[in-house]
This record gives structure tokens, C-alpha cells and sequence, in this order.
């Protein structure tokens, strides 16, 4: 996505707690060409550290400019994969601790910034673009997943509430911070895509994971979506004029 959103010409701020590829590393002299002279800041952080998240987003707008237009969060974990009755709480924990906090943390700093953006122009701001991406396993329960369906649909939840949170005047409130502010939130299920969560759900056991060949026979057809696909579906929604009339809850159709 982020080698997508470069290549259309569009200013990008990338962090992850893994080092970037060569290509996405602005400090190697592997740098994909096609990037060079754009505007990108790339950061290695743990999205379940809230200090680290609003440093990230503090350190994007002193780099790439005050505007933040649209914020995705993307860092996600698909184990445990068993069985409730099998599920140990320190399993369960990690994968909300990321799925679910990982998001909330950023969505505050991402909100209370715009908030703040808001409060301070004399004219109305472009529109605030959240993203959170979910699955279509927030919707429906799949045996094995227990903490990724639990998480996501969380995720549903917390992105509905933010959309009707910062969407809402209150006649009688004197605070107007939020009068200028043209908020939108969706949670995006992007469909399946080949990443190294599928590698990781495919090598599972049937026992655990009853569905597993469902998804062996998506990697056969090679039946995936492909993040440019998701990115330019993103891009689709976050250049839309005005105030939010869409649902929250996106699925994106195939690709193929």
C-alpha cells in the first residue's frame, strides 16, 4: 500500500516494528527510484505503545506537513488459532492487545489531532480520513479463530463509535472544537490477501482450524485481492467531497 500511495504521487508515513524492505528504507541506498524526491517518513514502532503512536504521528506532521488527511491502521495478528477450550488468557491477550489496542491507541491520537487542527483554523479543514482495517471475520465466528473474530469485531465497534462521536454537534455544548472538523471512520474488510498471515492460517492444523482448506484452495486459484487494489479502494473513499454517508463497515467486493 505504501508503494502505491508513493507512486500516485501522495505524501506517506510508514511505521512497523520490523525494519522496512530495501526499497521502503529511506536510509539504504536501495531506495526504489520511483520514490526518490517524494515526501516519506518510515519509523520503526509498536503500535501497542500509545507514547510511541502519538510520537509517530507528531513526528509526521513535523516531516511531511501539519495536514494528515487519512490515517490507516493496519497492524494486525491472526493466533491464536485453536479452540477456545484450548486458548490460554496470555494468547487471547496478545492478540487483543494488538488487534484491538494497537487501533485504539492510534484512533485517539488520530482524532484528538484533528480535533486540535480544527480548533485552531480560522476556515474549515479538509476532511480526516480514519481507516481501520478489519476482516469479514468481524462479522461471523469461524471455528479456531476465536481471538482474531473477537478482536476485528471489536475493531467494527470502536470505528462505528468514533464516526458517531466526532460527527455529532451538540447544540447546547459550548465547546466547538469540533465544528470545523469534517471526521470520517470506516473499517474496511479488504478480502483475503497473500500475506504472511495466509502462509500462517494455511500451515495450520485441521484440527484447530477446521476451514483450513478454504483457504488452501484460495491460495491454488490464486484467488486474492492485491493491496494496490486495497489502497486505490482506500484512496477511492478518502478523496470523497463532505461529511460521511457511507457505512462504517466496508467489505470490499474481489478483485477478481
Amino acid at each position: 500500500m505504501a508503494r502505491t500511495y508513493l507512486k500516485r504521487g501522495h505524501k506517506v508515513a510508514a511505521c512497523s516494528r520490523s525494519p522496512p524492505p530495501a526499497d521502503l528504507d529511506p536510509s539504504s541506498s536501495s531506495l526504489d527510484a520511483n520514490y526518490e524526491g517524494r515526501l516519506y517518513y518510515q519509523s520503526n514502532v509498536d503500535v501497542c505503545d500509545p507514547q510511541a503512536m502519538q510520537g509517530f504521528l507528531e513526528n509526521t506532521a513535523s516531516k511531511l506537513g501539519p495536514d494528515i488527511d487519512v490515517w490507516i491502521n493496519n497492524a494486525g495478528i491472526i493466533n491464536p488459532i485453536k479452540p477456545i477450550r484450548d486458548t490460554n488468557f496470555a494468547e487471547f491477550e496478545d492478540n487483543v492487545r494488538i488487534n484491538l489496542m494497537g487501533v485504539f491507541h492510534a484512533t485517539k491520537s488520530y482524532i484528538n489531532y484533528c480535533r486540535s487542527r480544527s480548533a485552531d483554523a480560522s476556515t474549515p479543514t479538509a476532511p480526516s480520513t480514519l481507516v481501520n482495517i478489519s476482516s469479514g471475520a468481524a462479522v461471523k465466528g469461524y471455528p479456531g479463530w476465536g481471538a482474531y473474530c473477537s478482536s476485528k469485531a471489536a475493531v467494527d465497534r470502536l470505528t462505528e463509535c468514533a464516526l458517531a462521536e466526532e460527527s455529532h454537534e451538540d447544540d447546547n455544548d459550548d465547546d466547538d472544537n469540533n465544528s470545523k472538523l469534517c471526521f470520517r471512520a470506516y473499517s474496511i474488510a479488504p478480502g483475503v490477501i497473500d500475506t504472511d498471515m495466509q502462509t500462517t492460517i494455511r500451515k495450520t492444523n485441521k484440527s484447530d482450524f477446521p476451514l483450513v482448506d478454504k483457504f488452501l484452495e484460495i491460495k491454488a486459484n490464486d484467488s486474492f485481492n492485491t493491496p494496490p487494489y486495497i489502497a486505490i479502494k482506500i484512496e477511492e473513499l478518502a478523496l470523497l467531497e463532505g461529511p460521511q454517508t457511507l457505512p462504517v463497515v466496508q467489505r470490499l467486493p474481489s478483485e477478481k
